[in-house]
């Protein structure tokens, strides 16, 4: 009876962490527990717990948080599906490709390929903030008052439609084959960059999006509006004239006031601020 309850809490917490719709028999803690991911996930946890920027108490906006989380998981079941069938159709069909996975150095390709992506990221990211129709789906993004490493989740499920194909796209225009291994630093400093840690970065807030750097892109204050849209690293940033970085004046106020508090909402809500926008005649 307790081996058939602790398979069911297994289960249960697969479903929690996992991508599945529906709980996964197959889910396996030890082999979980052995992923990349969550080595960064509880590096990061362990920053915000010993050395917190802002000692927190159990709040609402923790319950949203973790209800992102465990949603944010259901709606990669869209990556894991797109991901295989998108480089299928170029391999199958002869989409346009440079092939430079297999003209360049491995070494060579995955610095242009992070170059370009994170270029394409950049841009898409300015633009969630200038298009009406898209700050719509993003801002859900920015409503937090509070930001924590899961603040990384909290999103509208149509960031994930219209940002994976466009990322992927660009990635198989290069190559078809070779998946450059730097998804792990691109996802710690995703989880960093909105951790509420007090740990000073130095020198590193002037190559990656860390939390010192990203905080300006959150806050309130509408100095910082169009400011720190790099999501990994702050390069174009500082190319295209919006990276912003003052150690003696850090981003204090976060959060807006215009997006509801609750998950369904926060998903049905944009949807109706777009029809809204498209019906609504001149004058």
């Amino acid at each position: 009876m307790l081996e058939g309850l602790g398979r069911l809490l297994e289960e249960l917490f697969g479903w929690v962490v996992g991508s599945t719709l529906l709980p996964n028999q197959d889910f396996s803690v030890r082999q979980w527990a052995l992923r990349p991911a969550l080595f960064v996930i509880v590096l990061v946890i362990a920053l915000e717990l010993l050395i917190p920027k802002e000692k927190r108490g159990w709040n609402k906006q923790h319950l949203l948080t973790f209800t992102h989380f465990v949603m944010s998981g259901k709606v990669a079941l869209f990556t894991f599906i797109t991901l295989p069938a998108m480089q299928w159709a170029w391999i199958r069909f002869r989409l346009p490709s440079l092939h430079l996975d297999e003209l360049l150095h491995p070494l060579a390709f995955m610095a242009l390929s992070l170059l370009v992506f994170s270029f394409i990221d950049y841009w898409a990211h300015r633009m969630l903030h200038r298009l009406p129709l898209l700050w719509h789906i993003h801002k859900i993004h920015h409503a937090p008052a509070q930001l924590t490493w899961a603040s990384t989740f909290q999103e509208h499920f149509a960031m994930t439609l219209t940002s994976v194909p466009l990322l992927t796209a660009s990635t198989l225009l290069l190559g078809v084959h070779l998946v450059p291994p730097w998804g792990s630093l691109y996802l710690l400093v995703n989880y960093l960059q909105h951790a509420n840690t007090a740990v000073r970065f130095g020198w590193l807030n002037y190559v990656f999006a860390l939390p010192e750097v990203h905080r300006y892109h959150h806050a309130r204050d509408p100095r910082y509006y169009d400011k720190n849209f790099g999501g990994g690293f702050v390069f174009w940033d500082m190319i295209f004239g919006t990276y912003h970085y003052d150690p003696k004046n850090p981003a204090a106020e976060f959060g807006l006031d215009d997006v509801p508090a609750s998950w369904w909402r926060q998903q049905v809500e944009p949807l109706r601020w777009i029809a809204r926008d498209l019906t609504r005649r001149p004058g």
